[in-house]
């Protein structure tokens, strides 16, 4: 009987283990990305954590390398969404993911890699147009309500702050007399709005909000609406 308990478990021990160590890579999408990071990658694959907390994507190895950090509301059983960071140099490096602390497979044919590039990094060469009329801007607000980490009772909870970005839109060489450069005013305050929301995002991966583009237009739009109908003598 004790041969037989001792038999039974180590064979579930095996059992579990070969069922927490499933996690596999089958493709990196996009393997290449700009040197200052923010690149959107996909791994894709089997066995990893849909929450995202236990997924850790390394760029590099040792010190000479950098982490993917997973956008949590992206990850599920079969893809890690996540941003790069910023990396100094340039070049092909390898790439792995620890889920659940394990090691995943790499299924990928041509290896699994990210190559940090100059070509895939964005320069400004140019801005159209290159004036407006002063005080032709809409101020777009974005706030983040999240717990900040500070040594409290543990009875009290985690402190809360309001982080807000502040983005404007230009509509100085737009003539909101017309129906057409009105849309397109409303259709920068959201393009705005979305460009806040992801720098939230960046700054709050743990802390998504999935009304955060809406909830912002919502506010900013009066505003918008108020310089068109001033602009028709409304």
């Amino acid at each position: 009987m004790r041969h037989f308990a001792v038999w039974s478990l180590a064979t579930a021990l095996v059992c579990l283990s070969s069922l927490v160590d499933a996690a596999t890579i089958t493709a990196i999408t996009p393997n290449r990305g700009s040197v200052l990071g923010q690149t959107r990658v996909t791994v894709s694959g089997t066995g990893f954590d849909i929450r995202g907390r236990s997924n850790d994507v390394f760029i590099g190895t040792g010190l000479d390398g950098t982490f993917c950090d997973p956008v949590p509301n992206d990850c599920a059983e079969n893809r890690i969404v996540c941003l790069t960071d910023p990396h100094e140099g340039a070049g092909k490096m390898p790439l792995s993911v620890r889920s659940f602390n394990f090691l995943a497979t790499c299924f990928v044919a041509s290896g699994c890699t990210f190559e940090y590039t100059q070509e895939q990094t964005p320069e400004v060469t140019g801005i159209t147009p290159e004036w407006g009329t002063a005080g032709d801007e809409i101020t777009v607000e974005a706030p983040r309500t999240v717990p900040i980490p500070v040594e409290r009772n543990p009875y009290t909870g985690a402190a809360i702050a309001t982080t807000t970005v502040r983005m404007s839109v230009l509509y100085g060489d737009l003539d909101l007399t017309t129906q057409r450069d009105s849309d397109r005013l409303m259709l920068r305050i959201r393009n705005v709005a979305r460009d806040a929301c992801k720098q939230l995002d960046r700054l709050y991966p743990l802390n998504p909000d999935e009304n955060c583009v809406d909830r912002t237009v919502e506010n900013a739009a009066p505003l918008g609406q108020a310089v068109i109908a001033a602009a028709r003598g409304h």
